[in-house]
């Protein structure tokens, strides 16, 4: 759903928000580096903080609002475990813990040599106030952040930028340099009545350094009386909350009034990925509920749909494929596996991941060049093809599909990887779908363009060893007479002399 939709002005309550990384948001602490680096950084996502690291992203997002105009301590921690091999992110509100993120990336934090605090490179910064920054080389355990909250810990901060007046560094000596533009603009701060804090409006920030690269604290004050813009991309986005029960049961009845009404046979649930919604909306000792609700929620909807509507067919297309799996195939089918499409690798290499799982999946085809054709042959498939072009090949194309319908049930059938799995560009990949109640099959090859072997042997699979096979070509031609044993142990040879070009095979017991 997008945010400011009819749904999100009414029932704001029934949408996750939650989309964006921590890098998408407004500078609180914030050291993003544009590029897929270890760098990290503390920001606002519109009324919540966020905190995270990179190279994979990792992000842990508050949950309390910050946008009431009064003042709230943000605390994130890092913590590097070890013996775990993960790194512990968390983030703190006034005190007490409120989101936590686990990341694979162990390394140092360290390709950000700065911080920006309230803006960075002249972008997202924020519009509110920001006093008593501090940067720990240390993880600030749980006791020290309350401590932190009630201006009663001790430990001293290895950068500490007060803002009462200056931007001066009254623990490590660093001072601070100004991003941006404007003059600096004190106002009333957190502390006694003397104490300052720095007005942000979105035109200059604060650099300070990044001198804690492994276990690390992040810590300011912030006050806000709006939420901030929301992130650009994913953080405009809303998630609709299948594990919230009114919301479910919402949708079921206003979806199922529109198939009736408009006489739908075939529903397509398309949507965002959602993981990172539902992380953002976990309880830091819950992690996984938000998940849970929202899948049983789901599969709960669209069996409701389909108890009402026996013949509807549901397609999934959502989140690159990643609504594949068991309990969803019982239910629906994906006609579009993955929006990466078309490129002739990707497409051989998702149907040989596929086709050990899933019988039927769909994708498209836009050519009606052979290798092309073949690399996105699905059993469900769509031609995007311009017939109106002057140079289309009509004849290709016929004799293509007429082909098509000759293989393409064996996609049902027994499948079996005959090479290994690679995205590499100088192999050959290849499979067999084999038929075992009427002894035959298909074996489909393909010479990537800078396999340099013109020559393969595939040993096929699930053949009766005595018996005798007859392999052809799509035009009848014979390539090879063996017994299937023959083919099983010294087998098929296929032989392409030129680079980017594909062998259909079938077979049958003669």
């Amino acid at each position: 759903m997008t945010r400011g939709s009819e749904i999100d002005r009414t029932r704001a309550e029934w949408l996750l928000k939650g989309g964006a990384e921590w890098w998408m948001g407004h500078a609180l602490i914030q050291g993003e580096y544009p590029a897929h680096v270890n760098d990290s950084g503390l920001t606002l996502m519109e009324d919540v903080a966020a905190f995270g690291t990179g190279n994979p992203d990792a992000t842990a997002t508050s949950k309390q609002s910050l946008a009431d105009g009064d003042w709230h301590l943000v605390t994130a921690t890092r913590f590097i475990n070890q013996e775990a091999g993960k790194s512990e992110l968390k983030v703190y509100v006034d005190g007490t813990l409120s989101a936590i993120a686990i990341s694979d990336n162990i390394s140092a934090m360290d390709k950000n040599d700065s911080f920006g605090v309230g803006r960075q490179y002249q972008t997202r910064g924020i519009v509110g106030e920001i006093d008593d920054v501090r940067v720990y080389d240390v993880a600030l355990d749980a006791i020290q952040v309350e401590q932190l909250a009630l201006h009663r810990l001790a430990l001293e901060p290895l950068h500490h930028y007060p803002f009462d007046g200056n931007v001066d560094d009254m623990a490590g000596g660093i001072h601070g340099e100004k991003i941006g533009a404007g003059e600096y603009r004190f106002v009333k701060g957190v502390g006694p009545e003397a104490s300052q804090a720095l007005a942000f409006n979105n035109d200059y920030g604060v650099k300070i350094p990044n001198s804690a690269h492994e276990n690390y604290t992040l810590s300011c004050w912030v006050r806000m009386d709006a939420p901030q813009a929301p992130p650009w991309g994913r953080g405009d986005m809303r998630l609709f909350n299948f594990g919230d029960a009114d919301a479910a049961q919402w949708i079921t009845d206003y979806v199922d009034e529109r198939i009736h009404s408009q006489g739908v046979d075939l529903y397509r649930h398309d949507g965002i990925p959602p993981l990172s919604y539902w992380k953002s909306n976990d309880e830091p000792l819950r992690q996984g509920v938000s998940e849970m609700k929202h899948v049983a929620g789901l599969l709960q909807y669209w069996d409701t749909l389909r108890e009402r509507h026996p013949m509807l067919r549901i397609d999934i297309c959502s989140g690159g494929g990643s609504r594949n799996e068991l309990e969803t195939l019982r239910r629906a089918v994906p006609l579009w596996r993955s929006d990466y499409a078309y490129e002739t690798t990707g497409m051989q290499t998702l149907s040989y991941g596929m086709a050990l799982w899933i019988p039927y999946f769909g994708t498209g085809i836009n050519t009606t060049d052979p290798y092309t054709f073949w690399s996105q042959l699905a059993p469900a498939n769509t031609t995007t093809w311009d017939v109106r072009r002057d140079d289309f090949d009509f004849e290709s194309a016929q004799e293509l599909l007429k082909q098509r319908r000759e293989v393409i049930s064996y996609y049902y059938d027994d499948f079996y990887p005959l090479t290994s799995y690679r995205t590499d560009n100088d192999v050959w990949m290849a499979w067999q779908f084999n038929r075992e109640s009427e002894q035959s099959g298909v074996v489909m090859s393909f010479r990537r363009p800078e396999s340099l072997a013109s020559e393969m042997q595939f040993r096929l699979r699930g053949l009766e060893p005595e018996k005798m096979y007859v392999v052809e070509n799509l035009e009848g031609k014979v390539i090879q007479r063996a017994t299937g044993e023959s083919l099983a142990t010294k087998g098929l040879t296929v032989a392409l002399p030129n680079p980017r070009s594909t062998a259909i095979y079938k077979y049958r017991q003669r």
